[in-house]
């Protein structure tokens, strides 16, 4: 059974630990997501969910806390043992496989641009960045790299929408607007001409920086 592509991080980043020795008990995790005064939240061996631990002094090791799965009930239920933990939760990506992008980056551990690219076409994913009628702007989990995307509308009575399908992408949205507005003409407007057609891929790049990697990005879900 294929694995699916939007854990492709995951896999990647988890099999590189594994190649390079690294236990999730000694403190050179290279998982370690975001910590605190004698606590930490990591990713697990496999990258693919959250785990959150305490410094076990008498072993010289981190060890689990027994806890809910969910990051989101950790600050509560931890307060008075660790008051920095809350706050810091905030920021945690809402989907560890974000998180294993952002570190898979970071630590130079790449995937192949096929499978980078190929989970951002469905409609729930997190990385959209503006919508116009059939036409969107994305950034890819490590936020580093734009795409424009387009996909068809049907006009049965179940209004089927499909895919999102790439069409450029790149590091610099300016580049990727040219590129596609020298090759596109809108069929519901025939007669605009090419500044028009750039200024409404422009539009979905607004308040962006133009090179991807300039961020920041908000956690998304």
């Amino acid at each position: 059974m294929k694995t699916p592509v939007s854990h492709a991080f995951t896999k990647a980043i988890s099999a590189a630990w594994r190649a390079q020795g690294h236990s999730i008990n000694s403190d050179d995790w290279p998982g370690v997501v975001v910590s605190g005064d004698g606590w930490r939240v990591v990713l697990a061996r496999k990258a693919s969910s959250y785990v959150l631990q305490a410094f076990q002094s008498s072993h010289d090791r981190w060890g689990p806390l027994l806890a809910p799965a969910s990051p989101a009930e950790w600050g509560d239920l931890f307060a008075s043992r660790y008051p920095d933990l809350a706050q810091a939760l905030v920021g945690l990506r809402a989907d560890p496989s974000d998180a294993a992008a952002d570190l898979a980056a970071v630590q130079g551990i790449s995937i192949s641009p096929m499978q980078r690219v190929r989970y951002w076409s469905t409609s729930a994913y997190s990385g959209v960045i503006s919508t116009d009628a059939n036409m969107r702007s994305v950034r890819d989990r490590t936020g580093r790299i734009y795409a424009i995307q387009w996909r068809s509308i049907c006009d049965d009575e179940f209004q089927t929408e499909g895919p999102w399908i790439t069409q450029v992408k790149g590091p610099l949205w300016s580049k990727l607007v040219d590129r596609l507005a020298d090759k596109t003409a809108f069929p519901d407007d025939p007669d605009a001409d090419l500044e028009q057609i750039k200024a409404r891929f422009v539009a979905l790049f607004h308040g962006c920086p133009d090179l991807a990697a300039d961020g920041p990005w908000p956690v998304t879900d």
